[in-house]
Parts: C-alpha cells; sequence; structure tokens
C-alpha cells in the first residue's frame, strides 16, 4: 500500500449539489464533490452517507484535469489518491470545507447534516 501522506489539499473551491433542505446525495445514498485546490488541479470525490450512522465515507477520487493534488505529479490515476486512509482525510478536509462554507454553512447546519462522522 501507499506510504502516509499529509493531507493538505489547499481547498480553494468544493462542489456539490445540494437540495434546499441541506441533502447533498441522492436516494441510494452517494454524492460527488468537485474539489479544486488553488493550484487550479481538481478531483471528484464519491461518497457514501449513512443516515442511520450518521456517517460519511469517500469510496473513489478521479483526478480531473491529469494532475494529482496530493503526490503533485502528473498523471491520470494515482493510487496514493485512492489509498484508504488518504480517502479519509481527503473527504475530512472537503468536508471541513463545505461546512464552514457561506454557500453550504447555514443549509448543513440548520437540518444537522454538518454534524456526520468520516469513516474508513
Amino acid at each position: 500500500m501507499g506510504g502516509i501522506i499529509v493531507i493538505d489539499l489547499d481547498i480553494k473551491d468544493v462542489n456539490v449539489q445540494m437540495e434546499l433542505n441541506g441533502v447533498f446525495w441522492n436516494e441510494d445514498g452517494t454524492a460527488e464533490m468537485m474539489v479544486t485546490t488553488k493550484e487550479e488541479h481538481s478531483f471528484i470525490l464519491r461518497l457514501v452517507v449513512d443516515l442511520e450512522s450518521k456517517t460519511i465515507r469517500a469510496t473513489s477520487v478521479e483526478i480531473v484535469n491529469g494532475f494529482c493534488p496530493l503526490c503533485k505529479q502528473k498523471k491520470d490515476v494515482c493510487s496514493e489518491l485512492n489509498d484508504l486512509q488518504n480517502k479519509m482525510g481527503i473527504l475530512e478536509e472537503a468536508y471541513d470545507w463545505v461546512r464552514e462554507h457561506p454557500e453550504y454553512r447555514f443549509q448543513l447546519s440548520f437540518y444537522e447534516y454538518n454534524k456526520f462522522e468520516v469513516v474508513k
């Protein structure tokens, strides 16, 4: 498996489809976040939301523009990006960004969707 990498993506923007009631997942509990770093590197973070346990889990990370924002190398696929521990760290950073961003913060906090725990 991959080595331990400190997750520090320096996020510029996270785009997530969110309903007026704060829901950011579809009927089967899956969701996608398009994450863009300040260096303009993007990836799609796919996740699963479990309402009963109030947890979210990253299922995969897909590089969008041919450059891995984690290992800072030009590539279309990166094993470090999809390492189980790294996916968890990436999701934590993206979810923290979304919970604090004015565009999403109110809806998430009002419906208490800002209290999910990130799990492996």
